[in-house]
């Protein structure tokens, strides 16, 4: 192998280096923003169904209510 050819590979392997950590840092913040988003949707909807059966009285039934929710979610 000559001298540019050489030169060539190592630039080649450079770029990929500098372009597979720019993509993995784009997934980091990628995988944080979904489960932060993750997050705050199951704690919006637990706290929805917490308030909601407390303001309607529906508390004792609130087993019931969330296996049938539960049912209903899967086969919507």
């Amino acid at each position: 192998m000559n001298n540019a050819e050489l030169s060539l590979i190592k630039y080649s392997n450079k770029l990929f280096d500098h372009i597979a950590e720019i993509i993995g840092r784009a997934q980091k913040k990628v995988a944080i923003s979904l489960n932060t988003e993750t997050t705050l949707l199951y704690w919006s909807i637990g706290n929805y169904i917490n308030t909601d059966l407390k303001a309607t009285g529906q508390v004792t039934h609130g087993s019931k209510i969330i296996a049938t929710l539960s049912q209903q979610l899967c086969y919507r």
